[in-house]
Order: structure tokens, then sequence, then C-alpha cells
């Protein structure tokens, strides 16, 4: 009998023990429990195989190859010339290096300069783990999102390592039928002396354009704009907003640059409003952040997007995500993100603050355009009017006016865009053979992009026979 109570007790301790093991596991089978489980595995699966792809890394301190003997000769031809020595000429660089094709960069000014330029509150908008050269990753201790000072550093230090000569430009480029060769006329910046300096004219088999397509402003004017007594400048010339601090500031244009330098404005002090001369697309950094987790699975698909791209509309996510914004007067596009994306190189505004300032009133959005100026006032098309003290022109690039505009000919020039007005990069060019553009397009991250466009450009030149291990 007391077997018998001792079993039933200990039966009693085990049913116990399995509804309270039910009760903690209940929870583990709602769906969006599954849901998030299969994210954390799919990003997991994801790194893995960026890693795989991306092939060897090194830490930085490293030395990735044999550091480049700058006391060796320069010679009149190389297999290929790369023309530009920001993110995607190094990259380019370090692809043909370590598969031992003869190759030179030439860079106008010094490399990485580009970034180091822009203003002091640029960050990057892609993660640290997809902004890296594939040789050799950014440390890290860095933050997940860099600014463009440290990248601008990141890109100059490791161009030490390859063959560049900077402070050159090139001038002209003509290609001769006869011997499948280019022909580049170099000149030296006034004022830079170069330590054994190529040629003025050199020779290549293959020519690889990273110039990037954004060197000339787009500025527009508007009526009466003269009598403006305040500062009018171009976001390529703005550099921090400590220089604009206690004044009222109109930022014309609703695009990246526009957003960050009103969110810079206000923790320096000023007072801005920002112009939304069109629809944008939106989305908050998560998001990137996202995506950029998935971007060893998501770009294999690119190619198989296409045909659906005009059918992913972004309506209800915008919805969940940011509400109603009319009262704002912050429009956004009903149109394909993915299409504007991968057809029309266009990359969505991603929100780091600036929409919380928006909704607390520190930022006004105005949504019509500028009718005239007179004096301090501005009039908009509304007959509304603002007084303000300097006026900053987030208003883009004009991307046909890149600068590989000053050595390629005007008939090359006019057959690089395609149908939808963009210059797609990381393939054999259409509008020429032997030329490659690199870093051109957009699709969840230019800068890791860029890296894979190089080792596709670089098995493409060997397998023609441009580039000779």
């Amino acid at each position: 009998q007391t077997s018998i109570t001792l079993n039933t007790k200990m039966i009693e301790i085990v049913n116990q023990m399995i509804a309270s093991m039910q009760d903690t596991l209940e929870p583990c089978t709602r769906p969006e429990f599954l849901a998030g489980g299969a994210t954390v595995c799919l990003i997991m699966v994801a790194r893995w195989a960026w890693r795989k792809v991306s092939g060897p890394r090194y830490r930085i301190g490293q030395l990735p190859c044999a550091q480049y003997d700058r006391h060796a000769p320069r010679s009149s031809h190389y297999d290929v010339v790369i023309v530009g020595g920001g993110f995607a000429g190094i990259a380019m660089a370090e692809e043909l290096y370590h598969r031992n094709v003869n190759f030179i960069v030439l860079e106008k000014a010094t490399c990485g300069s580009s970034w180091r330029n822009r203003y002091e509150r640029l960050h990057l908008h892609t993660r640290r783990g997809i902004s890296s050269f594939r040789y050799w990753p950014l440390p890290s201790t860095l933050p997940e999102f860099i600014s463009k000072s440290q990248l601008a550093e990141y890109i100059y230090s490791y161009s030490r390592f390859f063959p560049v000569q900077e402070h050159t430009s090139v001038t002209r480029s003509t290609f001769s039928e006869e011997s499948s060769t280019w022909t580049l006329d170099l000149e030296t910046a006034e004022g830079h002396v170069i330590d054994r300096p190529l040629p003025n004219q050199i020779t290549c088999n293959a020519l690889v354009v990273c110039t990037g397509q954004e060197s000339a402003p787009n500025v527009p004017t508007f009526p009466s704009q003269s009598t403006f007594p305040g500062r009018i400048v171009h976001s390529q010339d703005y550099m921090t907003g400590k220089d604009f601090a206690g004044e009222r500031v109109l930022v014309v244009g609703f695009g990246n640059s526009g957003v960050e330098i009103a969110l810079d404005l206000v923790e320096c002090g000023a007072k801005p409003d920002i112009l939304m001369r069109s629809p944008v697309h939106m989305v908050p950094r998560w998001f990137t952040y996202t995506a950029s987790l998935l971007f060893p699975v998501l770009l294999p698909l690119k190619p198989y997007l296409r045909p659906l791209l005009p059918y992913i509309k972004p309506d209800l996510i915008y919805y969940l995500v940011w509400g109603d914004l009319t009262k704002y007067n912050v429009r956004l596009r009903t149109s394909s993100l993915m299409d504007d994306i991968v057809r029309y190189h266009r990359a969505p505004v991603q929100d780091i603050g600036t929409m919380a300032l928006i909704r607390e009133g520190k930022v006004k959005v105005i949504p019509e355009e500028i009718s005239h100026i007179d004096g301090f006032e501005v009039t908009f098309k509304d007959k509304s009017h603002e007084k303000y003290d300097s006026i900053i022109l987030a208003t883009g690039f004009n991307k046909g006016a890149g600068p590989y505009n000053d050595f390629l000919d005007a008939d090359i020039v006019s057959g690089l865009v395609n149908e939808y007005g963009v210059v797609e990069s990381g393939y054999e060019s259409r509008a020429h053979r032997q030329l490659y553009f690199l870093g051109f397009s957009d699709f969840l991250g230019r800068l890791g992009e860029m890296g894979v466009e190089a080792q596709r450009v670089a098995n493409d030149m060997q397998r023609k026979g441009y580039a000779k291990q």
C-alpha cells in the first residue's frame, strides 16, 4: 500500500512538471515567436553565405598581400587602368592585385578624398559588415554605421598597398581598333610633384571607370534670387550646422542629404524648414539594417525580381511604419520602392531621426515650390511666405555630367545610359568594348555591391584575355 501511495505521488509530481513545461513552452509555439526564430536563422545563414562567397578576410594591421613596391619602374602600358581612387577603384585594385594583373590606379586628388570633403555629420547608411573591402574588413571596434572620416581614412590606408598615382587626371581617351588598346592622355595637378610619374600618355587593354556619377551639382535658380542677402549654398559645400547656429534656414530638397542636414542644423542650434519638392520613398534605419543583414541572400535574387518590381507596392508597409504623414506635409511615393532602386538607382530616404523632429514641430515641411524671393523673404507658390537667413540646396547632382565626360568621347557617353536613364555597372559597357564601369549600381548598398562587381569584372576581363595573370 505504501508503494502504491509513493507511485501515485510520483505520477502527480511528473504530471505537475509536464504541465509546468507546457506553460513555459506555450509562447514558443506562437506564430510571432516562430517567425522571429526563422528570421534569426535566415540571418545566420546569410552571414555564413557571405563569408563563403567573399573569400579570405584579414584583420586590420595584417598585410592582405605583399605590399606594392613603390620603387618599381613605371610602365607606359598596363593590362588595366582604373580611373578613380575611391572605394570602387580600390575594390577593383585589390581584386586585380590578388590575381597578379598588371594595373595602375589614377586618382585626380587623393584616395578617399571624395568622402573626406563631405559634411561632418555624414555617416554611412549601410552597416559596417557590407561596407568593407573583400580582403581587409573594417574592424569590429568601429561603430556599426561609420562616419565619412573613418571611411575616407580606411580607403586611403588600404590604397597604400597598390600601384596608385594620385593628383593625376585623364584628359582624353581614344581606342585603337588596330591594336585593341586604349590610349590615355594624362595631366598632373598644378603644384604637385610626383615621385616617378607616369608618362604623359599610356596605353591599356581595358579601361575601368570608377569615378562615380555625382560631380556636377544640380543648382536651381529662383526668381529674384539676386535680392537675397544671405547665403545660398549647395549641400556639396555644406560642412557643419555650426556655421548656421541661431539662423532660420531653408533646406531645399527632402532627399537623404536634405533630411540629415536638417537634423544637423537642429542639433547645432539652427531653425530649419525643409522644402519637399516631390514625393519620396522613405524607410527607417532598422529597415535598411535588416535588409543589409540579408544582403548575401537578396543580391543574387536581383535579376529574378525585375518582372515583379512594378507590383511590389510599399503602401501597407508605409502605413504601418509611418501612419498618416499628410498632416506634416510629408508625401510618400505610391510607386514600387524596389522598382525605383533596381531600375532607376534611386535610393529611398533613410530616416535617422528627422521624422521625430518633424512630429515635434522642430522642423517644418513646406510642400510648395518657391515662387520668388524678395530680400530675406521667400514666397512659395501657395502665396505663403517666410523669412530666412540662409538657403541650403540639397538638390542632388546632375548624373548626366559625370566626371567621365571629361575624357570619354561624346559618342561613347551618349550610349552609356540604358532605357531608364542610368549607367549600368559591373559589366562590359554597352557603349564600347574593353570599357567597364564600377560602382554605379545601387540595390541594397552601393559599397557592398562594389566588391561583388569588382569580382565579376575581373573574371570577365580574364576570360576575354584583357587581363593576364
